[in-house]
């Protein structure tokens, strides 16, 4: 049992990583410069979490076009792996002398498992990125964590009475710009 959660521990790790890897190579336009201030051994850290809309859908785009890629040439290569099993299970089944064990045991058929299971994976992992996208409009993007992180995201309004520290010529505080 304890095997079994640190692998589902280490995939997760794996996918997080990936989406890090595909938000940073998908990043374009204006969220470009907002790799200026970032250094290289924070990139990571940069990419750990939703950087902008426009990003995030890029990446579900990347991944869903190519799972859908995946998938047609599983469906492409299944009439061929229906022949094969066809064959290699009347072959075995002459063998053995029965057609049962033929079918879920040859080569064709483990293959065709592996082709279903993948298929599935391929299924679930679109469904994922649809469902994504549908709510991306709830995630926290980069420039509203920053403006959180500055206390600038709550309107501002004078009776806050925000004092300066700017001083000009020698003059403690308050400046008069007036």
């Amino acid at each position: 049992m304890l095997v079994y959660h640190v692998v589902r521990i280490c995939v997760r790790m794996h996918h997080l990583l990936q989406v890090q890897f595909l938000r940073l190579m998908v990043l374009d336009g204006a969220d470009l410069f907002l790799l200026e201030p970032v250094f290289r051994n924070e990139l990571m850290d940069f990419v750990a979490l939703p950087v902008s809309e426009a990003n995030e859908l890029a990446v579900g785009a990347l991944v869903s076009s190519r799972a859908k890629q995946a998938l047609d040439m599983i469906e492409a290569s299944a009439p061929k792996r229906k022949d094969a099993i066809a064959g290699a299970a009347g072959a075995a089944a002459a063998r053995t002398g029965s057609l049962q064990d033929a079918t879920t045991t040859t080569p064709a058929a483990l293959a065709e498992a592996v082709a279903s299971g993948e298929r599935d994976a391929l299924l679930a992992t679109l469904g994922w990125w649809a469902r994504d996208a549908e709510l991306v409009k709830q995630k926290e993007f980069y420039q509203e964590r920053r403006l959180k992180e500055m206390g600038l995201d709550k309107p501002w309004s004078p009776e806050e009475g925000v004092e300066s520290t700017f001083s000009a010529g020698g003059a403690q505080g308050n400046v008069d710009w007036s």
